[in-house]
């Protein structure tokens, strides 16, 4: 799983260190929008229809952890507030001496347990990335922010304990060896924490760090650290080194610059063009006035290059969301819900659960205001789901080696929020089907929200494998349970409730969140969500569930499914998205037959098998004719001249690539003449690579378009493809193509070959057209591969696909056998017997039989059945 996060991009593990990450720096992705303060978000949603009310849930969810807060404001679990500089009532205030005094213990702990982790290591580089939660660096490191809290001068206490830190850090950095490198991640750790605590430090940490005199001001490995911590800002730090370097008369600041633009901006991207105009603005000038240090003109060129290409705009992750504990209203809030929350464990646990002590308990939580739809409904909801959370992940590792995980607090949890939705008074303001549902989103916003939370956090830390998955899929998977069974108190938002389970699902896909890929497939293959969504009147959730198949499964698995090698955990999950179509084939294959061009358009062409299971379905209604059938005129099947259902814009492709109206104007009128030839060009990328979703809806539109033609004329025969427009195209592409493009596009031929319909009709005449009209053996050997790639997997085969190889085969028209490929090599010889042998009827490779495929002196002929 860590394996496919690091690959997502999703997961970067933050390593300071040279040793596991040595050299690297994690892309960093772009900073999401904040989350609406609830205040504004409660007065919004009480102005706004129940459908919009769902519809913005994803919205809110996705908007969550970015925006970094202004000067002098602290990023909070319920919004951006002004730095609060008390704390709880009754908590302990103290002094500046006692801060630093606390402060220089727990940095000589620090020391103690980083010798001790240097001389167990042997040979290796330990990391901070490395370290699980309960580790005590780690446990310390967190300790930091509290002492700062509790400073009664906030500001006065940070900036005292980041000169510490800076005194340490000079003096360390010097160490050599795996000591020196965790005591350089510690100290910048310590200067993340502090800067949490109170913000405005961060440019009294830049000031200090730029004005010392002190020549180990320029380390790289600190430098690059709290750049990625984000403590420092990157245009700030530019300015400041741009003035540093006075016009090239610093040797050092000029070195140090140069290797700072190639590092963030070429290397490993991180920061942008803009961000280092002030440094790019001084070297381009030291290069204008002659003798330019050694690699000032390649670094420029390099620059340029990137530039002229339309890089250099990379945008840094965000920051890790502050501590909840450092809201004071949200402290006031725990100590109240908190009493609850042990009442309501011990009301659950009972032997014999009671109802009326249900409804009993839930009365007085209506009775106290906690359940309304306001700021404080909203701080009872989070303050217990951290609870949950919290309880179910006490105690060490299991045997197994896995987190430990108890399910009695998450249950307890789920049920209290299930008793809360079913019994949600009426209001004479507001129907209750509408509180209910409202319920429900902030119940799923509050769960995803600590979801992304402890997600940036173990990121920001360098363990984003250490987010454990399965107390958030026990949570929800325990609400699909609960609220799509059958209950009078849920009918009248029956409906509402999967739709607010999918925008959720939407809102934590794995591109957003690879950590949780595993869970999120889990969840929406669940048999109380995707078959439910799917059965829901008018095929209203048809669309939903395509999305997240196709925008969020399929998206996220193909640049891995197109690699050469996939790992572990990419394995895994293929086989869990392969296991899905199964099931979709099985029971709702119509779906995968609406929906076939989207699902083609997001699966590599490598993955043969996956396709094919979309390519097989075919509608309960219909009986499949049996392709071994002797004899079979497929062009006298009933169904074979109905049109299928796609569900799909497939021009809309075209229309963006500008091709949609040349296409259908040349179709009309075969002009201008050119444009069969000039399509390749127009389906290729700058690089050379192919536009495959450009092919793809080229050839469904041009042969829908043809179909029409044809069926206008009452011609839709085999014989009258050969002299259309359409054709005209398709054998242009054939003969102009690259091997790899006319690969492409004879994939999305052969991806029309489906159940019986007047597109795999005429989709299967084009292409034995095609064998039979090429004059390069070469084509007809790559259609020959196209079909029989499909064929060697493992079952179901397309019937589509089926009909077309038997005819090529059998029909001495296209001479099949006698082509020198089929004898290039003994295997590929025993290949096609055996494929030949496997689309026969039962009987038929008897002698004599029709359709036998007999050896004659090494050779092979197939005779015409009839």
């Amino acid at each position: 799983q860590a394996q496919a996060q690091a690959q997502a991009g999703g997961a970067e593990a933050l390593g300071f260190g040279r040793g596991a990450h040595a050299g690297t720096t994690p892309t960093m992705r772009a900073a999401q929008p904040g989350l609406p303060g609830l205040a504004a978000a409660e007065q919004q949603q009480q102005q706004q229809l129940l459908p919009m009310q769902m519809s913005n849930l994803v919205q809110q969810l996705t908007n969550f952890g970015g925006n970094q807060p202004a000067a002098g404001a602290t990023s909070t679990l319920f919004g951006t507030q002004g730095v609060q500089q008390s704390t709880a009532a009754g908590q302990e205030m103290f002094t500046l001496q006692q801060v630093l005094d606390r402060f220089s213990l727990l940095t000589a702990k620090l020391d103690l347990h980083v010798q001790q982790l240097s001389a167990t290591v042997s040979g290796a580089v330990p990391s901070l990335s490395t370290l699980p939660n309960e580790h005590e660096v780690i446990v310390l490191l967190r300790q930091t922010a509290a002492i700062g809290v509790c400073a009664a001068n906030r500001e006065e206490a940070a900036i005292a304990m980041v000169q510490k830190v800076f005194k340490r850090l000079f003096e360390q950095i010097s160490l050599v060896g795996a000591q020196g490198r965790l005591h350089t991640q510690v100290n910048v750790q310590l200067l993340s924490r502090i800067h949490s605590v109170c913000p405005q430090v961060g440019r009294f940490i830049l000031e200090y760090l730029m004005h010392t005199d002190d020549e180990r001001k320029h380390s790289e490995e600190v430098v690059l650290s709290l750049l990625h911590t984000q403590v420092i800002n990157m245009s700030e730090l530019a300015a400041h080194l741009a003035k540093q370097m006075d016009s090239g008369r610093n040797a050092a600041s000029v070195a140090f610059c140069m290797w700072l633009v190639r590092r963030t901006l070429l290397d490993e991207p991180y920061a942008t063009a803009t961000e280092l105009t002030d440094i790019l603005t001084v070297l381009y000038k030291l290069l204008q006035a002659g003798n330019p240090p050694d690699g000032l003109q390649r670094l420029l060129d390099d620059v340029r290059q990137l530039l002229s290409q339309g890089g250099g705009a990379k945008a840094r992750a965000a920051a890790p969301p502050a501590e909840e504990e450092l809201d004071a209203a949200a402290l006031r809030v725990r100590e109240q819900v908190l009493p609850l929350w042990h009442e309501w464990l011990s009301i659950y646990e009972q032997p014999n659960q009671s109802d009326k002590a249900y409804a009993t308990f839930v009365q007085s939580l209506h009775t106290a205001g906690w359940v309304r739809h306001n700021e404080a409904g909203e701080h009872f909801l989070r303050v217990l789901c951290a609870a949950a959370l919290a309880a179910s992940a006490e105690g060490g590792p299991s045997e197994t080696g896995k987190p430990h995980l108890s399910f009695a607090p998450l249950d307890a949890f789920s049920k209290l929020v299930l008793v809360l939705i079913k019994s949600v008074p009426e209001t004479v303001d507001t129907p209750r089907p509408k509180l209910q549902l409202q319920l429900l989103t902030r119940a799923l916003s509050v769960v995803l929200h600590h979801l992304l939370r402890q997600y940036q956090t173990m990121r920001y830390e360098g363990r984003p494998a250490a987010c454990n998955q399965r107390a958030y899929l026990r949570l929800m998977g325990s609400w699909l349970f609960g609220l799509n069974s059958p209950d009078a108190a849920l009918d009248a938002i029956q409906p509402q409730i999967l739709l607010a389970f999918c925008s959720a699902f939407n809102g934590i896909r794995p591109s957003r969140l690879p950590a949780f890929a595993f869970a999120w497939l889990e969840l929406i293959s669940h048999r109380m969500f995707m078959p439910k969504l799917l059965l829901l009147k008018g095929q209203k959730g048809w669309p939903l569930l395509k999305e997240l198949l196709v925008g969020g499964l399929f998206s996220f698995l193909h640049p891995f499914l197109a690699a050469s090698e996939l790992c572990h955990s990419i394995r895994v999950l293929y086989r869990g998205a392969l296991r899905v179509l199964l099931v979709l084939l099985h029971d709702f294959p119509e779906f995968l037959c609406d929906y076939h061009f989207f699902f083609c358009d997001a699966i590599p062409h490598s993955c043969i098998q996956m396709r094919n299971l979309v390519l097989s379905a075919f509608p309960r209604n219909m009986r499949l004719p049996d392709p071994f059938t002797p004899n079979l005129k497929v062009d006298l099947l009933p169904e074979i001249a109905q049109p299928p259902r796609i569900l799909a814009n497939f021009s809309a492709a075209l229309n963006a690539n500008g091709l949609l109206h040349d296409l259908d104007h040349y179709v009309k009128s075969r002009s201008p003449y050119s444009l069969p030839h000039e399509l390749r060009a127009r389906v290729t990328n700058a690089d050379g690579s192919f536009k495959v979703s450009v092919i793809n809806a080229l050839v469904l539109h041009v042969g829908s378009n043809a179909i029409a033609s044809l069926q206008s004329q009452s011609a839709a025969q085999p014989a009258g493809l050969a002299h259309t427009a359409h054709m005209d195209i398709f054998q242009t592409l054939t003969a102009e193509l690259n091997p790899e493009g006319r690969y492409l596009f004879l994939n999305a031929i052969a991806n029309q070959l489906r159940y019986p319909n007047n597109q795999t009709h005429y989709f299967s005449c084009v292409l034995l057209s095609l064998f039979s009209e090429a004059t390069d053996e070469r084509v007809q050997e790559q259609i020959t591969r196209v079909l029989v790639e499909r064929l060697i997997v493992h079952r179901p085969h397309p019937w589509g696909l089926l009909i077309t190889f038997i005819e090529l085969i059998k029909n001495p028209r296209y001479a099949f056998w006698s082509k020198a490929f089929t004898r290039c090599a003994p295997e590929i010889e025993r290949l096609f017997e055996s494929v030949a042998r496997s689309c026969m009827a039962p009987g038929a490779a008897a002698a004599g039989a029709p359709g036998a495929v007999v050896p004659q002196g090494g050779d092979h002929h197939a005779e015409a059945a009839g």
